[in-house]
């Protein structure tokens, strides 16, 4: 790029300004030198200006082609910064045209199971959907986002969605301090926290009680985390928490742990009521 066609007037008048200084300041040096040899002391304070001017002229342009290389980087993060929030944008409009695909094929199959198993993964599409919504509406691109507000969001989500005949009355108790994640590890803890969500209002509570899911983060250090998550509902007798599972749910929700470095576990406790997970994990 030609630095010097971006130069503004301003700019061009000082440098001009410089040069005529330095040529007047170099001509009297040899001028001095050639005719005035005993004129030691005017003779070292031009040639100290000549050097001072000399330099000066040299910093004002070097300054000039470092701010516009400044500027031209700072457009360059502007422009990735829109293509990146038009990535998540896309990628955001196709999980959720997935999401419409799966819930106009669920509407057209008879069998029961097969519907669920396409409600489910109609879910799990609209998970990670919603994280690129929240990186799509943010200013600048960033790799960490903050992990409260999403899995609030997602969980008043999922709650209004599986309990559309507000047959239950569910109170939702989040203790989240304010931290920031990498998308990857907040994608697998939304997934893990919808199956974990979405069986507890399937399988858990009555309309008689008075319902109760909570999730809660721990940092033990600077990249480890325990999640803790589960409700008061009837909650597993002790046989049937230490039998395998074959669900595809526990299967994901195990696989997923996994992909973050973590391990989860089903608390069984008999003065407890309800189903309790642990989820240990790291964001690295």
């Amino acid at each position: 790029m030609n630095h010097k066609s971006k130069q503004n007037p301003i700019l061009g008048f000082v440098l001009r300004l410089n040069y005529l200084l330095l040529i007047v300041a170099v001509g009297m040096s040899i001028h001095y030198t050639l005719f005035y040899s005993d004129s030691t002391y005017q003779l070292i304070f031009y040639y100290a200006i000549t050097a001072v001017l000399v330099g000066n002229s040299y910093i004002i342009k070097k300054n000039w082609v470092n701010k516009q290389k400044v500027t031209e980087l700072h457009t360059q993060l502007e422009q990735k910064n829109m293509l990146l929030k038009e990535v998540h944008h896309r990628v955001k409009n196709n999980l959720q045209t997935v999401s419409s695909l799966l819930s106009i094929q669920s509407r057209g199959v008879d069998d029961e199971n097969t519907k669920k198993l396409l409600k489910n993964s109609q879910r799990r599409v609209l998970t990670m959907a919603m994280i690129h919504e929240m990186l799509y509406k943010k200013d600048e691109h960033v790799e960490h986002v903050p992990l409260a507000p999403y899995l609030q969001e997602l969980s008043e989500s999922l709650i209004a969605s599986s309990n559309a005949k507000n047959t239950l009355d569910i109170d939702l108790e989040l203790d989240i301090p304010d931290i920031n994640l990498k998308v990857d590890t907040i994608i697998s803890l939304g997934l893990i926290v919808n199956e974990i969500i979405t069986n507890s209002i399937k399988y858990a509570f009555t309309p008689e009680e008075k319902a109760v899911i909570y999730i809660k983060l721990e940092q033990n250090d600077q990249y480890s985390y325990q999640l803790a998550i589960g409700d008061n509902g009837v909650g597993f007798s002790k046989e049937k928490s230490d039998k395998p599972s074959n669900s595809m749910g526990l299967k994901l929700i195990d696989s997923l742990a996994r992909q973050i470095k973590g391990e989860i576990k089903k608390s069984f406790n008999l003065e407890e009521n309800g189903t309790h997970y642990t989820l240990t994990f790291k964001d690295q």
